[in-house]
């Protein structure tokens, strides 16, 4: 296993369920039994800060008294104490006739005010022009970086853990080959600016925790609605038995997104989950969400040899759920947990009506649906027959494609053969829901499903099986559903894919 903590999980991850049914009809089944994560043996993905103010002019005065006259209306001083100047005693020649001097004066004191008050008010006038320029001129410069608020601040080596031992598959307990952590240790710095914090990460070496891993390993994260999220990375993962474009099983891949998402606790911690996706179906595994309780502890401060990405590089840009607006008012709407009931009554073989099993059989299933400009997709999970609220774990993914939910093909995990005694003895089969939405909220339509072995001597087999979902509440709330935004833009199958 990669001693990056974004591997594909430990151990065997889970191949499609090998159980097999030896009689009945074939239905799709998914769920944890016998489900075994594996050694992530494909790339790894990884978990993976000026400010400026004005000084506040001084409030103007209540008013001020001019040499003769009532006093003057409130004035903001363009500088503060000019006025403060005391005032002249009353000269004792005013309780009498005044000499001719004092005379002459007198006449001459409206010039001499006129002239100050005229003084003044240019200096007020150039005060406030100034104070403005400066205020304005302050303002017309923002901050370089602003100061991060101390929970985004993600600076220095940490350990980080993951717990295999917790973890779910579309919230139920899965089954895995490692009950024990998994650690690998990182070194983070942060920066923040008006639009947002981000982070880089570098992965450091299991041993020697003072360098860099070898090949270097490295993560960008954004601090988004509280919590410090990796952007997602895509992966081919190998496994065992897969559809190939040829329509044979064998060896194949698929492809994963995996992702961080952890909340700073006060002791500088971080807490949240790991998380990874299946985006397509060559396996039988689209729509399958694992995930696993994730723990990062500050260990010391940055290794002085190693070299972290500038964070400041980062495009600070905020992660959401949907690439494109989603539309509104969109009719095709497909969420809540539904009933989907089997009439294996109508069931056809190759066109030809069946003989067998009369009796209708229901599953349960979760779904949630997103509409947008790119298209309508709902994503699914199953749930348990005697608990509806309960997950079982194991995904679907529809499509809303001319009318109606369409499915890609998906391979199922094999169904025994009619009438046959050794359990081991299995055909491989690929599923397909094709739904309508019916005017009373329920939705119709067929189950295709098509034998891709010959274990059973029924290779190219199609049977076709009529389907009834009906809503019957929310989605539970234990039940985790694929994002279904990840699912917008659907691959175009090969040209050699014997799938339309």
């Amino acid at each position: 296993m990669s001693n990056d903590v974004d591997p594909h999980r430990p151990g065997d991850q889970p191949q499609p369920v090998n159980e097999v049914i030896s009689h009945g009809s074939p239905t799709q089944h998914q769920g944890t039994t016998g489900v075994e994560p594996s050694e992530a043996t494909a790339p790894t993905g990884s978990f993976d800060e000026v400010d400026s103010s004005s000084q506040q002019a001084e409030p103007p005065r209540d008013g001020f008294v001019t040499a003769s006259g009532p006093p003057l209306p409130p004035v903001i001083e363009a500088f503060p104490g000019y006025h403060d100047v005391p005032k002249a005693s009353t000269p004792a020649w005013v309780t009498g006739s005044p000499p001719a001097a004092a005379r002459r004066k007198k006449r001459s004191q409206p010039w001499i005010l006129l002239a100050a008050t005229m003084a003044m008010a240019v200096l007020i006038v150039v005060g406030v022009i100034g104070y403005r320029m400066i205020q304005n001129n302050t303002a017309a410069k923002p901050p370089a970086a602003a100061e991060p608020p101390p929970a985004a601040v993600l600076e220095g080596t940490y350990r980080v853990d993951i717990d295999w031992a917790k973890q779910t598959e579309n919230g139920a307990p899965a089954s895995s080959s490692d009950k024990t952590n998994s650690s690998s240790w990182w070194a983070f710095r942060s920066f923040c600016s008006s639009t947002g914090c981000v982070a880089s990460g570098t992965v450091l070496d299991d041993t020697n925790h003072q360098v860099a891993a070898t090949p270097p390993r490295t993560a960008e994260f954004h601090f988004v609605n509280g919590q410090w999220q990796r952007t997602p990375v895509t992966s081919q993962y190998p496994r065992k038995r897969c559809l190939g474009a040829d329509g044979k099983i064998g060896p194949g891949t698929e492809t994963q997104i995996i992702s961080w998402s952890a909340e700073p606790q006060p002791d500088r911690s971080l807490r949240g989950l790991w998380t990874n996706t299946v985006l397509t179906d060559e396996c039988g595994f689209i729509g399958t969400v694992w995930q696993a309780p994730l723990v990062a502890v500050r260990t010391g401060d940055l290794p002085p040899a190693v070299t972290v990405a500038d964070p400041a590089t980062i495009t600070v840009t905020p992660l959401t759920s949907s690439p494109v607006p989603p539309v509104a008012g969109a009719t095709p709407v497909l969420d809540g947990t539904f009933s989907v009931e089997y009439d294996w009554s109508k069931q056809t073989v190759n066109g030809k009506q069946t003989i067998g099993d009369m009796a209708p059989s229901v599953d349960w299933w979760a779904f949630r649906s997103l509409c947008t400009s790119a298209g309508c997709v709902a994503t699914g999970a199953q749930l348990a027959q005697e608990n509806h609220q309960a997950p079982v774990g194991g995904g679907m993914v529809l499509r809303f494609v001319d009318g109606r939910w369409e499915q890609t093909p998906h391979l199922g995990p094999g169904q025994g053969c009619p009438g046959g005694t050794n359990p081991q003895v299995a055909t491989s089969e690929t599923f397909v829901w094709s739904l309508e939405p019916q005017p009373d909220g329920t939705l119709r339509g067929i189950q295709t499903d098509t034998a891709m072995s010959d274990e059973c001597g029924n290779r190219g087999y199609v049977y076709r099986t009529p389907l009834l979902a009906t809503r019957k509440g929310d989605v539970p709330a234990a039940v985790v559903l694929a994002d279904p935004s990840l699912f917008q833009l659907p691959p175009a199958p090969p040209s050699t894919s014997p799938h339309p």
